[in-house]
Formats: C-alpha cells, structure tokens, sequence
C-alpha cells in the first residue's frame, strides 16, 4: 500500500475524529490561531503537560497525527511548529470545518455537550451536599478525650452499596450529648443519607431512635453509656 501524502493523512485524521468534538474544536483553535498569528512563538508551541492537550491530542492517536502532519514536532515537553507550511496549515482547518459541518459531528457535539452538562450538575450537587455535611459538623460538639470521665464510645454502622458489611466509624462524646448530636455527627459522614434514621443495634432487637420526639434526650438516658452501636439508615427505607 503506498505510503500518504501529508494532504491525505490529515483528511484522514479529520473523518476519524468527527465522534471527539472535544478534540477537533481544539485542534481547529489551536491552528486557526497558528494561522492567524504566523510569527508568533506562543501559538507554535503546544504544552503536552497540559490538562486539555492530554485529553483531547496526546490521548486521541487521529489528533497527534494531525498535528504531525500538519509540521508540528515534540521538542522538550512541547509539540512545537518550527516552520509553517501554508498550504498544509489551509488543508487542515479546512478538513476540520468540513467535518464539524457534518451530520455525525454535530450529533457528537450533542452527546458530548449532555456529558458536559450532566457532569456539571453532577459537581454541583455533589458540592451542596458537601456543603450541608460541612453544616451538620459544625453543631457536633467537640470530642472528648479517651478516658475521660462520661465519655461515652459510639459506634457507627453505615450501609455501602456493593459492600457486604457495613463501613464502621467510631467517634467519642459526652454522656451528656444528645440525639440531635448525634445524628448531626451522622449526617456529616461521608456516604450516609442525609434523610436519615438512626437504630440502637447494642442489643438485639434493633431499636429505631425517633429524632423528633427524643432530639434532646442524653445519650445515657438512651441506654448508650458507656458504649453503643448504631446503624444509619435511609429515612425512606426504616
């Protein structure tokens, strides 16, 4: 098979990267600037440490081959554009916009814009529920010291998904602390509901702790002294 010219290669490696929208829009904004701006070093030297080049060149084979076949090298952490072959640079943004002007293209873009937003939301919600637990840490009183006098040893049981035994977290508090205290410190915990009930499993059976009618009573009085074991479950699901 008879080797490609530089003109076929990059029309080659714009159809293949019509589904990475991501990939051809910085290719093309990265050349079109290049072309824009002939004599300026700054737009000829790409940094391969960068984030978004990793992503969207160095990881997508179609891109570096673009890149190489449009004259740009790797030199030192960089790929750099020594010398500026017009025609070539032409062909390449033009084969870029041919493609993004495609069908395929645009229903990549599409799907790849959903992932973006679903993504951001995603964060966002993630973000304000680390808001609310960074909220409920705040009310929890301070931890004792180990050996302190009423000092009171809880255990927490939190259900993981895939997980056959529960994740275990031990924490220190007063006798005198309450439920609402309690579930405070429950809701600040990686992973557990924030719509929660909280059950007595030192003994059998399990005892659900109704934090309305029972926020204030003291972790002794609900038989948690000097040790005790509860589970966290989903409000939904007790």
């Amino acid at each position: 098979m008879p080797s490609l010219t530089p003109e076929q290669r990059i029309e080659r490696c714009a159809q293949k990267l019509v589904s990475s929208s991501d990939s051809m829009q910085i290719l093309l904004n990265s050349l079109v600037k290049v072309e824009q701006n002939p004599h300026n070093e700054r737009y000829r030297k790409v940094s391969l440490s960068s984030p978004v080049v990793q992503r969207a060149i160095v990881k997508t084979p179609s891109a570096m081959e673009l890149m190489y076949s449009v004259g740009f090298q790797p030199l030192y952490g960089h790929l750099v554009l020594q010398k500026i072959d017009q025609p070539l640079l032409a062909r390449a943004i033009g084969a870029l916009k041919g493609q993004m002007a495609t069908p395929a293209f645009q229903a990549a873009k599409a799907a790849a814009d959903q992932r973006r937003e679903k993504s951001v939301k995603e964060r966002e919600a993630a973000e304000a529920v680390a808001a609310q637990r960074e909220r409920f840490a705040a009310q929890v009183p301070k931890e004792p010291s180990e050996g302190e006098a009423q000092c009171t040893l809880i255990c927490f049981h939190i259900d993981e998904p895939g997980e056959d035994k529960p994740r275990t977290v031990w924490r220190r508090f007063e006798s005198s602390d309450t439920l609402t205290d309690l579930a405070n410190f429950a809701r600040s915990l990686p992973g557990a509901p924030l719509a929660l009930t909280l059950k007595n499993i030192t003994t059998h059976p399990a005892a659900p702790l109704d934090e309305k009618r029972s926020c204030r009573h003291t972790l002794e009085s609900l038989d948690l002294w000097p040790s005790g074991h509860l589970r966290i479950c989903s409000a939904s699901a007790a």
